[in-house]
């Protein structure tokens, strides 16, 4: 039994070698490890790029690693990364003709600088090329395939530190982390390229005014933009404020993207809606929404606005056409007036003198109609002075008690007693007021035996408001919006001219206020005049008349230059008798004519002649005699016409107005010549 084994005389290998075997195989499949984990968990390119070749040069336990990619198909492979490199590069690209790269895009193998010596297609690279690949100091070049399978980038790896060639391990473990820094790169690029495009369009959608939601199945708020956030305050995982969408109208499903209004927390907002494919599969729906309350009151402003400007030059093109009617019906209707006067102050039996009377009463309507055409097309300027609206409505009210009484129509008054003053033309306003208040007694008149008219005053903000309202019929809505068209009635033919209220209008708009129609809560119309509160602009000029028969009746030679026939005539049959010398010219030429033969005392002129008007006669005049100029009165029809306004300003010169009572004129005359 003493024999020994035949295996103890084997030889054994090292224990030591093989140890160190095994230490360095798990070296590399540790590092591999190690790689694999750091790289999924790293997202932003720069960083993955520097970590990628610090890991490889750990692992490889190497002087250098450099890593050169493409940042685009076309591009060089340009040095993105490096770690060792005693005096690193700021820029060093290699193109894509450069012959180390087109042997890797051939075979894709690991190559060694040695090669450059024996492969044919490295023996031809230029000294340009290879001063490059020197820089690099590299012991291996190691390319890195794309997913697409074409080279994407190399790396060089320097040598080892421990001066020893790389093994056949370290190229298989350096060709395993090739294929991740390849995979790592690439998805670095996608992630990034995919967060760039994400951050683009959230940028955009961030810079929309419109807001922009993003709702799942479940309504749940997916994403807003900042304008949703700011405007609507909806935040994201929040339930959306979108209901009452039928079923049959769900928004997913193309055929499904549409329009539509809704009232979001008091403003208009319009919506459109399209549905939206998640990459998953799954479907939301985005929302974009416009708050379109500004358009919508800027367009009902702009209609307002159109509205306006169409009755203004409305108004404005029949207040010319008003003013020529008035000066044509002006002179004729100046003769009627005064020879019916004069007729009536002779001794006639009492049935002719109740003709003559009846002759007055009606030339005097017509003078009332003609001065209403004039007020509409505002050829009287305003006497502004402090009034007290509700002392102007308490006058207006007395005016028609009898008819209010008769009519058995009620007048209740609410007036504010603290109302302030404001400068405005009392005749004017009470015009204004009184042409309402007759309104609406024919309102309640033509529909019911009886009624109730309610005036109320308030002020506030700088602005007084007088409302008048009825418990008639009240107003069509078809035709509010014609209610102050001028010669716009819904009186039968010969009970109105149409002229009242677009007279109204006239005269609250020279008085920087408002008269509108409103919705009345008494049953009838209700009449809104809105005034704004103005100081006082001085005490108005009013004209005033003596009528004195104590002064003394002095003969003067008279001219009347007047175009008009019978107006002529009028005047001499005025003055004659009187004791006055009168001559009569039809035009200007003739008048400066008789003027030079002749000494007058005073001129009764008329403005609008043909030929020669009175503006020009006036300043003729003026260059001949100074002191006769001073007693040229003009009759007019027109005080407010352009050239008659600029000579009065200008002048000063007194005025009788077309048609005239004769003792106006005889008032005027005297006092002319007894100054």
């Amino acid at each position: 039994f003493g024999h020994k084994s035949p295996c103890r005389n084997k030889i054994q290998p090292p224990v030591v070698s093989i140890g160190l075997f095994y230490r360095e195989r798990y070296g590399y499949l540790s590092a591999l490890n190690d790689f694999s984990r750091e790289t999924r968990s790293l997202a932003n390119l720069p960083d993955l790029e520097t970590r990628l070749v610090e890991m490889v040069k750990g692992a490889l336990h190497s002087t250098n690693v450099c890593l050169l990619s493409k940042t685009s198909a076309d591009t060089d492979f340009s040095l993105i990364a490096s770690v060792g490199l005693s005096d690193p590069p700021r820029y060093l690209s290699l193109a894509q003709t450069c012959p180390l790269i087109r042997c890797m895009s051939n075979n894709f193998a690991i190559l060694s600088p040695d090669r450059f010596e024996i492969d044919p297609i490295l023996q031809n690279m230029s000294s340009i090329h290879r001063r490059k690949l020197a820089i690099l100091d590299a012991a291996l070049f190691v390319p890195i395939i794309a997913s697409r399978g074409e080279l994407s980038g190399l790396m060089s790896i320097g040598a080892n530190l421990r001066n020893r060639p790389y093994t056949v391990e370290d190229r298989q473990l350096v060709s395993n982390l090739a294929g991740q820094i390849g995979m790592a790169l690439e998805n670095a690029r996608l992630y990034r390229d995919a967060f760039r495009s994400r951050e683009n369009l959230e940028m955009w959608l961030n810079s929309m005014p419109d807001c922009v939601m993003i709702v799942d199945r479940e309504k749940t708020v997916r994403f807003t933009n900042i304008a949703c956030k700011q405007q609507l305050g909806i935040e994201v995982g929040s339930r959306s404020f979108i209901e009452g969408e039928r079923e049959d109208e769900s928004p997913f499903g193309e055929s499904n993207a549409n329009r539509y209004r809704k009232l979001i927390d008091g403003k208009e907002y319009e919506i459109a809606r399209a549905p939206l494919t998640n990459p998953g599969g799954s479907q939301s729906v985005v929302y974009v929404m416009r708050d379109i309350s500004e358009r919508i009151k800027a367009a009902e402003d702009r209609k307002k606005w159109e509205e306006q400007t169409r009755m203004n030059s409305h108004l404005a093109s029949i207040g010319e056409m008003a003013s020529g009617i008035a000066h044509e019906i002006n002179n004729p209707l100046t003769a009627v007036l005064g020879y019916a006067e004069l007729l009536n102050e002779e001794r006639i039996p009492p049935e002719i003198k109740e003709n003559v009377t009846m002759i007055q009463e009606g030339a005097r309507r017509v003078a009332d109609i003609v001065q209403r055409l004039l007020v509409f097309a505002r050829q009287r300027e305003p006497q502004r002075q402090p009034v007290d609206l509700n002392q102007i409505i308490a006058t207006t009210l007395q005016l028609r008690k009898y008819e209010l009484r008769t009519s058995n129509i009620e007048i209740v008054t609410d007036l504010d007693n603290q109302l302030p003053y404001t400068v405005a033309d009392g005749g004017q306003i009470q015009q204004v007021l009184l042409n309402l208040i007759i309104n609406a007694e024919i309102a309640i008149k033509s529909s019911q035996n009886t009624g109730k008219v309610l005036i109320t005053s308030e002020y506030g903000r700088g602005i007084i408001r007088i409302s008048v309202k009825d418990d008639g019929p009240g107003i069509p809505t078809e035709i509010k919006q014609r209610i102050f068209d001028p010669f716009f009635t819904t009186r039968e033919t010969g009970q109105g001219t149409g002229l009242g209220l677009s007279i109204c209008h006239g005269i609250v708009s020279e008085h920087g206020g408002t008269i509108y129609v409103a919705d009345s809560d008494y049953g009838g119309a209700e009449f809104v005049l809105e005034l704004p509160i103005t100081e006082d602009e001085g005490p108005a000029q009013v004209e005033v008349f003596e009528d004195n028969p104590l002064r003394s009746r002095k003969r003067a030679k008279i001219l009347v230059v007047d175009d008009e026939e019978a107006v002529r005539s009028l005047f001499e049959t005025i003055l004659e008798p009187e004791g006055h010398s009168v001559d009569t010219s039809s035009n200007g030429a003739d008048a400066l004519r008789r003027i030079h033969e002749r000494d007058y005392d005073l001129i009764l002129l008329d403005i609008k002649m043909p030929g020669m008007n009175g503006f020009e006669f006036y300043k003729r005049v003026e260059a001949l005699n100074g002191n006769l100029q001073k007693s040229i009165i003009i009759v007019t029809g027109d005080v407010m016409d352009p050239i008659t306004k600029t000579l009065i300003e200008q002048s000063g010169a007194a005025y009788v107005t077309k048609p005239f009572r004769t003792d106006h004129v005889r008032r005027r005359i005297r006092a002319i010549l007894d100054s």
